[in-house]
């Protein structure tokens, strides 16, 4: 009820959708296609529901910090339960409990800083994006989160649209939600923007943190967004004069054909070296 209220309070003021003040929230809801014929949706009851995971199991996420790179032993684990909103919240707070802080000297500077390891913009952003475009069709679906020594795991079930690549998503693409209703009301609460730019976002936040720049993977199992930390942008800098000045060559959302790379190296080094 509350954030139901909430959400009509929000689109009135963002001027995002037309909700006129004498609309009660059943009305909203039938304007937000969140009830039809008197009956609430799967999306209204994840939305909006006090315990959507007794009939939808699925809407449950898991979160684990790991003591090793590879896995295994576990710090923190627990399984967030609720309408998205507080799952939301629940994730951020679970994230920024368990994200360490770093001091570092800004270039001219004389006094330490201290910063998250992780930008939360990037987190918060991959964090929106994997509830929003997950799988919710199926009782074994899920997501989970794993927060690593090197590096942050935000893994979803389901596929990418057809036609989009894990490499389209470092570059503007169109925005093609498998869940619009979901995607729509989260938008209106301007959580997510509906202009395919998040996943950018999070790229230019990882760059601006100067970290390695994250990684995307698409499988049959679903979606994994990993963000890179402080190791491994230290064992970036480890690459040789050559390695370094190819990366200096790419921008964001750029891929490197191996075939190009040889011809470009050629009579510079052996095609093995190349490789």
């Amino acid at each position: 009820d509350g954030e139901i209220k909430q959400t009509a309070a929000e689109i009135r003021e963002r001027g995002r959708f037309n909700i006129p003040e004498t609309s009660d929230e059943s009305d909203m809801l039938y304007e937000l296609g969140l009830m039809q014929s008197g009956v609430l949706t799967n999306a209204c009851a994840f939305l909006f529901g006090k315990k959507p995971s007794r009939n939808l199991p699925q809407t449950r996420v898991r979160a684990t910090v790991f003591s090793t790179d590879k896995g295994g032993d576990f710090l923190d684990d627990h399984v967030f339960e609720g309408h998205a909103f507080a799952i939301l919240a629940q994730l951020i707070e679970f994230v920024q409990r368990n994200v360490r802080t770093v001091a570092e000297f800004d270039p001219g500077q004389m006094q330490r800083t201290d910063r998250p390891e992780y930008p939360f913009m990037a987190l918060r952003e991959g964090l929106m994006n994997a509830l929003t475009h997950r799988d919710y069709s199926s009782f074994d679906s899920g997501m989970a989160v794993g927060i690593y020594p090197d590096r942050i795991e935000i893994w979803n079930s389901g596929t990418l649209p057809e036609g989009l690549t894990v490499g389209a998503l470092k570059r503007p693409h169109p925005s093609l939600p498998p869940n619009p209703d979901i995607a729509h009301v989260l938008y209106l609460r301007g959580l997510i923007e509906r202009i395919g730019r998040g996943t950018i976002k999070i790229v230019e936040d990882c760059k601006a943190a100067r970290l390695p720049t994250p990684a995307w993977k698409a499988s049959k199992s679903g979606v994994t967004l990993t963000i890179f930390g402080r190791q491994n942008a230290a064992a970036a800098s480890k690459l040789n004069r050559r390695q370094k000045q190819l990366l200096d060559q790419l921008s964001i959302g750029d891929e490197v054909v191996p075939g190009d790379y040889y011809e470009q190296m050629s009579g510079v080094v052996s095609q093995r070296q190349a490789q």
